[in-house]
């Protein structure tokens, strides 16, 4: 923005003194009226300008010049549709007349394809009437932000034009240019007062011709006082240091030596208390002095950044605290990320394991579902063939002692022998009721039946040697214990007597303070740990094995079973007391 408003001061003062040349030389009107256009391009950047002749009747006007303006050419003539703006400009020439033109809905150039139909554009128009019954008219078009000026070029560019609108008469031209570029200064001045940049004149020897009102608001000292002083002398008052910054900023020898004549340079003032861009620029084809009046030779412009700078700093502080919170917030989320990436491989494994526990529960379930059949069927055979043939028997003989009681000599053999089958009934009847449930599980303990237990497959296997190391005494187990255990012992060892091949069977159980242990090894052939989910392990005891699992773990306990294949078998069973207890 200062440099934008630096060029318009520059352009403004060149384009003063061009068009004051131009028509004090008696220059053509439409190479005026093209300078007046590409003044204003010049003071209002981006604006499209045309200078247009209306004619008479006010229904159509001719293109005297244009700038920055491709949808028209010098030459070409416009309908002057009722309504226009150039219409109202003509009924009320004083004052400059503005309109939106949203869209690019302007009717006076809606013939023309190639108009660029820019939204939100405004349209300023000021007319100029002639002497004789013509007028001029200047038009602007430029984007909302840059209307006011728009306005003030309009207004200084019309007075200007004012004397090419007088008349054809040169000397005439000539002294209505004087009252126009006077009007013309004095509209510069203001503008150039009301700029937040101090803009200093300088003559050749680099001493101050004229400066704006800047100075006063800056508290640097009035207008009238500064005059013939050196820009550095009237800044640093009384700093006479050779290094001085400022001092070189503002020198006219140093932007002499750049290519342009032109300097530019950044200032953090202490005593002024301000960070400056200080614009040097040398004025180039000076006219020749008029009497004793200093002529400009160089424009200085200060701009105050300080606010700029302070924005600036802040903004760097604001983004050094936002990079490390997205930083943190950043490593934040990748923590949580890992954290949940970790959970879903917990969880999935957790869901595995569920899955595996309820296939095999409902393999146990199927599996103690067909084993009450199976037991129903072989007490159902047992009791058919066994008990009922011997009772059958026992029947036939008691019917025959009957038919031989009539007679004195029955045999004292056949008595004998119901007494035989009558007892090896009850053996049966004794042995499937011990197989269902010893009934010492319940009246003597567990330690008991345990070892009972072994004596039995001991006697029933005799290739096999049992080893019973029984540490406890039936008090020390409690009752909701018993059966488990024995269940447990009963399967392993089945398990062993089954499958393993073993020639030796270790049975311990003992107890400590905390926890009471069972452990039943062999030195049979062993499995693979991996065969749990193939068929080979269930022709080694799986379901036997789940149902040793569920017993151990509705028991508040819990069971592992190891194994190394060619070396054994253990099985380890483990019930903290102060559980079982509660």
């Amino acid at each position: 923005m200062s440099t934008e408003n630096d060029d318009l001061s520059i352009r403004l003062a060149d384009a003063i003194r061009s068009i004051s040349g131009m028509i004090g030389s008696g220059a053509a009107c439409k190479d005026i009226a093209s300078a007046a256009a590409q003044c204003a391009v010049s003071m209002v950047p981006g604006t499209h300008a045309m200078v247009m002749d209306v004619a008479p009747d006010r229904q159509s006007a001719r293109v005297l010049a244009a700038a920055n303006a491709p949808f028209v050419v010098a030459g070409q003539d416009l309908p002057l549709p009722k309504g226009s703006i150039p219409r109202a400009a003509l009924d009320e020439p004083l004052r400059v007349h503005v309109e939106s033109d949203k869209g690019g809905t302007n009717q006076l150039f809606s013939a023309r394809r190639d108009f660029p139909g820019e939204p939100d554009a405004v349209v300023a128009c000021k007319a100029v009437p002639r002497n004789d019954s013509q007028s001029v008219v200047l038009i602007l078009i430029s984007d909302p932000e840059s209307a006011p000026r728009a306005n003030d070029v309009l207004m200084t560019l019309s007075e200007l034009l004012i004397a090419l609108c007088a008349g054809r008469d040169a000397a005439m031209l000539h002294t209505q240019s004087l009252v126009d570029i006077a009007r013309a200064k004095n509209e510069w001045e203001k503008t150039v007062d009301a700029l937040p940049e101090v803009v200093c004149l300088l003559d050749q020897d680099g001493n101050i011709v004229r400066t704006n009102r800047t100075v006063e608001r800056w508290g640097l000292g009035d207008v009238g006082s500064v005059r013939g002083m050196p820009v550095h002398d009237f800044l640093h008052k009384g700093c006479t240091s050779s290094n001085c910054s400022m001092r070189d900023s503002v020198s006219l020898s140093m932007a002499a030596q750049t290519t342009n004549g032109y300097l530019e340079s950044a200032v953090t003032d202490r005593l002024l208390k301000r960070t400056l861009i200080v614009h040097t620029r040398l004025i180039p084809d000076l006219p020749e002095a008029d009497g004793e009046q200093p002529q400009p030779s160089a424009v200085v412009v200060l701009t105050d950044i300080s606010a700029l700078q302070h924005a600036q700093q802040e903004l760097a502080t604001l983004n050094t605290d936002l990079e490390a919170r997205v930083e943190t917030r950043t490593a934040a989320l990748v923590d949580a990320n890992k954290e949940l990436s970790e959970e879903v491989v917990r969880r999935r494994v957790a869901e595995h394991d569920l899955q595996i526990s309820r296939d095999e529960l409902a393999e146990l379930t199927q599996q103690l579902i067909n084993a009450q059949e199976d037991e129903r069927h072989r007490l159902s055979r047992e009791l058919h063939d066994s008990l009922g043939q011997s009772l059958g028997a026992i029947k036939y003989s008691l019917e025959r002692v009957v038919a031989l009681h009539e007679h004195p000599w029955a045999p004292q053999k056949e008595f004998e022998s119901i007494i035989d089958r009558v007892g090896h009934l009850i053996r049966e009847a004794r042995s499937m009721a011990m197989g269902l449930r010893p009934p010492m599980l319940d009246d003597i303990g567990a330690v008991s039946a345990v070892d009972w237990l072994c004596q039995t497959f001991a006697e029933t296997f005799t290739d096999i040697h049992f080893q019973v190391d029984l540490e406890v005494a039936n008090d020390d187990i409690p009752d909701e214990l018993s059966t488990p255990i024995y269940r447990i012992v009963q399967e392993a060892v089945n398990n062993v007597v089954k499958h393993a091949s073993a020639k030796k069977v270790l049975i311990l159980l003992s107890s400590n303070e905390s926890a009471l242990q069972l452990e039943i090894l062999d030195d049979g052939v062993g499995f693979q740990n991996s065969a749990s989910d193939t068929g080979q392990f269930q022709k080694l005891g799986k379901m036997g094995r789940l149902g040793m699992r569920e017993r151990a773990t509705n028991s508040s306990g819990a069971l592992s079973v190891e194994s190394w294949p060619g070396e054994g078998t253990r099985v380890r069973a483990e019930w903290p007391l102060q559980v079982v207890q509660i």
